[in-house]
């Protein structure tokens, strides 16, 4: 049935009764609840001293409040929305796009230039797919890039190590001859056409 209000929000009842929308909420505040509610929802022990709209209104506010606005895990198959608003809570984008304000990959060292767009590419896929924070991504990507630049870093320190011992070999073996022996390699070396 459907219920039609006047302008001066009144309902004209057949028998000639008139029923004001203050009439209805006035009645509604004296009706539980629970007997408009599903039997699921009405018998579940939480709902016990819930009895009128204003208590449902408040433990509702009271809940959100105190669960500091916190929503719950949607479960498999539930709404797109839900899970998107899921996704929103805990700062993990719904797709790459949301997380291009963190690809700016900086302070990696020159040698990893010709990888880096393609590297960039492949962790905003991987925290997408693995649903990462933002939050997250930006911590790993941090993490990933201090070690990569201390891993490059000590191979560095490693190779001159290695040039520098490698460097005492030769002027140990070859002695007074070494600087003679340096200039003629360098000079043999910088005539070769390396243009073909």
């Amino acid at each position: 049935m459907d219920f039609q209000f006047n302008e001066q929000n009144e309902l004209q009842l057949q028998d000639g009764l008139v029923i004001t929308k203050d009439d209805l909420k006035n009645y509604a505040k004296t009706i539980d609840v629970r007997e408009l509610m599903s039997n699921e929802y009405a018998t579940d022990t939480s709902m016990q001293g819930v009895t009128t709209a204003d208590i449902l209104g408040k433990n509702f506010i009271y809940t959100k409040k105190a669960s500091g606005g916190k929503i719950y895990k949607p479960k498999e198959g539930d709404a797109p929305e839900l899970w998107n608003e899921w996704y929103k809570v805990l700062d993990i984008p719904v797709d790459e796009k949301g997380y291009e304000d963190i690809q700016n990959i900086e302070n990696l060292p020159k040698e990893f230039e010709p990888t880096l767009e393609q590297d960039r590419k492949d962790f905003v896929k991987y925290c997408n797919d693995h649903k990462i924070s933002k939050k997250s991504a930006e911590k790993m990507l941090q993490y990933i890039q201090n070690k990569s630049s201390d891993a490059l870093n000590t191979l560095k320190t490693r190779n001159e190590s290695q040039i520098t011992a490698n460097r005492e070999a030769l002027q140990k073996e070859w002695g007074d001859g070494y600087e003679g022996n340096v200039k003629f390699i360098n000079g043999v070396v910088g005539s070769i056409d390396t243009d073909g």
